[in-house]
């Protein structure tokens, strides 16, 4: 479990992507039980049938925090290239502020898809913010 999944005092909340398909739980998280899959590169973090986050880079994403208004973590990527990280459950419209190490970034998607943010060649301990309205914070609380 804790070569994919992880708590600890040193990188807090941290998820380890290899690529391969992995399923792994549902586990306990600070957001009630989750399931974490990886599909086709793709890693999803699940609470039942809801996304609450995908990305579908190679890595270490470490120092993960995802609450009322504010999803934040560090990425380790293990290889360069364009990173795609998603918010499902979180409109674009409803997002407040995207950054990566303190710098405005773009947010794309829809309704359908949630919010998206294109990482490109970022390093390792790049830290991504992204801020959204509070009120939608409800789905990703526990029991939710």
């Amino acid at each position: 479990v804790a070569e994919v999944m992880d708590f600890n005092p040193w990188t807090g909340w941290e998820i380890t992507i290899t690529g391969q398909d992995t399923v792994l739980g549902p586990v306990q998280s600070p957001l009630g039980a989750l399931t974490l899959v990886v599909r086709d590169g793709v890693m999803r973090l699940m609470r039942g049938a809801r996304v609450l986050l995908c990305c579908d880079m190679v890595g270490r994403m470490t120092d993960i925090v995802l609450d009322k208004g504010m999803f934040s973590c560090r990425l380790a990527p293990a290889r360069s290239g364009r990173i795609i990280l998603g918010l499902p459950f979180v409109s674009p419209e409803k997002t407040i502020a995207a950054q990566v190490n303190g710098h405005g970034v773009a947010i794309t998607g829809d309704t359908a898809t949630g919010s998206l943010i294109a990482l490109d060649d970022i390093g390792a301990g790049a830290t991504v913010s992204v801020h959204y309205t509070p009120t939608i914070a409800a789905a990703i609380a526990p029991g939710a």
